[in-house]
């Protein structure tokens, strides 16, 4: 499976400040922007919460992930 995306992003809500979710979204995507110019930072904004079944299209964004950076909080 190719991959579609360098990195997944995942946080919780709780307690986190959006911006700074946005502000990491939008660093990360530009300093990779020069290494991978075909590969977006995906973003989860679906915001599961504990217990929620992950939908196929949020597993397939995960599985064509380079990588996963989880925000524990």
């Amino acid at each position: 499976m190719p991959f579609e995306h360098s990195c997944f992003i995942s946080y919780s809500t709780s307690g986190l400040v959006p911006k700074v979710i946005e502000h990491l979204h939008e660093a990360l995507s530009y300093e990779i922007e020069s290494l991978m110019r075909d590969k977006d930072v995906y973003l989860d904004e679906k915001r599961l919460r504990g217990g929620d079944f992950i939908d196929n299209s949020l597993a397939a964004a995960l599985c064509k992930s380079v990588c996963m950076i989880m925000i524990y909080t």
